[in-house]
């Protein structure tokens, strides 16, 4: 009743690879082309490999080595392959010397940059026969992702930023001052609220000034009925037990 469809399977053309050169048996690198036929249980695929020379052959697929092909550990490097490890966290060349299967071993003829050339021991899996394409010094290392990096950068100096907008309110209670002082400190704010960019930063000026004033009523209200204080009555009766102890005569 429905119809057989198949899902579309992943394109591969331009996938890097290394693949098997017939005339000496070893593995180049080279870019999938086109594909000639597909994999069935009785053979394997076809794909038109070109070369990094320019040459392009048909090359089975179980004798390519890449993301989506054989992996390396399905085959036995030759004498005189050319392979990449990491050494010191730097991606260096070098030349298969012999490779062990029992062993899981291949020896490699390394060169260092500066021209030193020395045997190292790897497992085969530690063996790529494809030069990375990370720079040398990030060989082996995670992977950042550097635009998320800048948005928390940016974030922390956003935050720093809306630290220092923020006015602290003061702890100082401010003694009300007398008429000329006022208008000067009405004069003052006049000034900086024009000079100040952004209108709100001026109202908010004003604010924080408005709120110490009241601030220091409420202290001065406070102090005057304090309880340590004396009250009106208290007073008046002192004085009248006063006026009784002295005597006129």
């Amino acid at each position: 009743m429905f119809g057989n469809k198949r899902l579309a399977k992943r394109s591969i053309v331009g996938t890097r690879v290394s693949a098997l050169w017939p005339q000496d048996g070893r593995f180049y690198p080279g870019i999938i082309q086109s594909q000639l036929s597909e994999d069935t249980i009785t053979s394997s695929g076809v794909y038109v490999v070109k070369f990094n020379d320019g040459h392009c052959l048909n090359i089975k697929s179980k004798l390519i080595i890449g993301h989506g092909f054989q992996p390396i550990t399905s085959v036995t490097l030759k004498w005189g392959q050319k392979v990449f490890i990491t050494l010191n966290g730097r991606e260096v060349s070098g030349v298969v010397l012999r490779h062990s299967r029992e062993t899981d071993e291949v020896v490699i003829n390394v060169r260092t940059p500066s021209g030193e050339t020395f045997e190292a021991s790897r497992r085969l899996e530690d063996v790529r026969l494809l030069e990375s394409r990370k720079s040398a010094r990030l060989v082996d290392q995670p992977d950042t992702d550097y635009s998320k990096l800048a948005d928390l950068q940016l974030g922390n100096v956003m935050s720093e930023y809306q630290g220092h907008k923020k006015r602290v309110p003061s702890h100082v209670i401010d003694v009300p001052l007398a008429d000329s002082d006022k208008n000067e400190r009405h004069r003052r704010q006049r000034h900086l609220s024009e000079d100040l960019p952004d209108n709100d930063h001026g109202g908010d000026f004003c604010d924080v000034e408005m709120m110490d004033e009241r601030i220091a009523a409420m202290v001065l209200t406070s102090l005057s009925v304090s309880p340590k204080s004396p009250s009106v009555g208290q007073q008046h009766s002192h004085t009248h037990t006063g006026s009784k102890g002295r005597s006129w005569f």
